[in-house]
C-alpha cells in the first residue's frame, strides 16, 4: 500500500515537473519574458546597488594602492 501511494506521488511529481519545463521552453521560445514590473524594478535596483558597490570598491582600491606607493617612498 505504502509503495503504491509512494508511486502515485512520484509520477505527479513527475507531471508537474515536466509540465513546467515544457512551459519553461515554450516561453523560451515565444521570446516573451514573463517578469512582472515590480520585479524589473528590483533587479535595476539590485544592479545599482551593485554597480554602487563596484564603484566604491574600485575608489578604495585606488586609494590603497595611492598610501601604498607614499610608503613605499
Amino acid at each position: 500500500m505504502f509503495s503504491l501511494i509512494l508511486a502515485i506521488c512520484f509520477i505527479y511529481s513527475m507531471y508537474k515537473l515536466g509540465k513546467w519545463v515544457l512551459n519553461w521552453i515554450n516561453d523560451d521560445l515565444n521570446g516573451q519574458p514573463q517578469f512582472t514590473p515590480e520585479e524589473i524594478v528590483q533587479a535595476e535596483t539590485i544592479l545599482t546597488q551593485i554597480q554602487i558597490e563596484m564603484d566604491a570598491m574600485e575608489a578604495r582600491r585606488k586609494l590603497y594602492d595611492e598610501a601604498l606607493r607614499k610608503n613605499r617612498n
